[in-house]
């Protein structure tokens, strides 16, 4: 489960705001490493939420997708959602926790974790090592195909800071990077321990967490239904500190003299850094 949240709850507003960050960036990953056709692969979707990213892949001629979540309420949508490809035999739910993924060795051509390895372990043990994460990626490797590939997405702290304009003061953007945890380069290490050959990192300048609607809403901080769709909200919650950012970040948006404005420069800052980072090795 969610070190964070309550997705039970959150899965119903979930797809109203998030989407598939970097969908075609994945696909180009998939193509280029696995040198397989889509409709030959078997992805296992390891935090699948409420299968965006499944469903994105599905509709490019995915063959199969293993969708793995610990939250019944994500799945439930999940379900719903891949009604048809479920029912034709290219997809199907599963639910587990992580570190453990229940499956056979040698089962599939690519493993994705999606924003999702910092809900399993954020913060390290005294030696500086996240032990569920690697735990995690070590059963990866080994369910994992030859020749397979292990991709997954995360956002860097460069991204958080330039281009999460929710959080427009660093005392919130440092509880998001801590929310985030686990850095790229702790990434690469863990992918070159479990025996991964080649490692490459892929910024996708216009990919954005949040459809176009509601990234360029600057009241969304403001309203229930989108806190719900990013951790740092439920995290805020936790450490008592809701009520006070709700009270900057309207302080914030009072600060803001022209929208329009203001939004340009949002989206040349994001065309710069990116909003998210994939990983992937091989």
């Amino acid at each position: 489960m969610s070190i964070y949240e309550d997705y039970e709850k959150r899965a119903a507003v979930y797809d109203k705001h998030r989407v598939a960050a970097g969908a075609d960036t994945l696909i180009g990953i998939l193509l280029g490493q696995t040198r397989k056709p889509l409709s030959q692969l078997h992805v296992l979707d390891a935090g699948c939420g409420t299968g965006n990213y499944s469903l994105a892949l599905l509709k490019e001629g995915l063959g199969h997708v293993t969708l793995l979540d610990a939250s019944e309420g994500m799945l439930h949508v999940a379900k719903k959602k891949l009604k048809t490809f479920i029912e034709d035999g290219r997809a199907e739910v599963k639910r587990g926790v992580m570190p453990d993924l229940d499956f056979p060795d040698d089962t599939f051509d690519a493993i994705m974790f999606n924003q999702t390895l910092h809900h399993v372990e954020n913060s390290p043990n005294s030696e500086g090592e996240y032990l569920k994460i690697y735990k995690t990626l070590q059963r990866a490797k080994q369910i994992l195909k030859y020749g397979g590939v292990i991709i997954f997405n995360t956002s860097t702290p460069c991204q958080i800071r330039n281009t999460f304009t929710w959080l427009p003061t660093e005392e919130y953007q440092n509880i998001e990077i801590k929310v985030m945890g686990i850095n790229p380069d702790k990434f690469k290490q863990y992918l070159q321990k479990i025996g991964m050959e080649k490692i490459e990192f892929v910024i996708p300048a216009t990919a954005t967490l949040w459809n176009k609607g509601t990234l360029r809403d600057l009241d969304g901080p403001l309203k229930q239904d989108v806190r719900d769709t990013m951790s740092t909200f439920a995290n805020l919650e936790r450490l008592g500190l809701l009520e006070k950012y709700l009270e900057d970040y309207k302080t914030f948006r009072k600060s803001i003299k022209s929208d329009d404005e203001f939004l340009k420069e949002e989206e040349i800052s994001r065309q710069n850094y990116g909003q998210i980072l994939f990983i992937y090795g091989c």
